[in-house]
């Protein structure tokens, strides 16, 4: 398999309108294009030792523990930006999150 990488800039994210509050800064969290298989993709920089040991772990007790407050919403985010998480995939799985934990506080409000 082909791989190069770049790292990408605050503007990359910017001209392709990303959520670069919910993202994090790619200074502090390095985001990365990766061309595989002859196409870009755009990732947080895997660290290889947390990508070992997600695969070592039962990443569905791993989420069921979050939502238990075993750990914070950021270290859960960091975890996943730690692993080499798409960025797409990233916006699309903690903005579901958030929408979620909003219609749980609204329905908190209505009782």
């Amino acid at each position: 398999m082909n791989k190069t990488k770049r790292r990408l800039t605050k503007e990359d994210l910017e001209e392709n309108g990303y959520d670069i509050e919910m993202l994090g800064d790619p200074e502090v969290h390095p985001m990365v294009e990766k061309i595989e298989n002859g196409k870009p993709i755009w990732r947080f920089d895997e660290k290889p030792i947390m990508k070992w040991i997600s695969s070592q772990i039962d990443l569905n007790k791993m989420k069921i523990a979050f939502l238990d407050g075993e750990f914070s919403k950021e270290e859960y985010k960091q975890f996943d930006r730690d692993i080499g998480y798409s960025l797409c995939g990233f916006e699309e799985i903690w903005s579901q999150q958030e929408q979620d934990e909003e219609e749980i506080e609204d329905d908190d409000d209505d009782e």
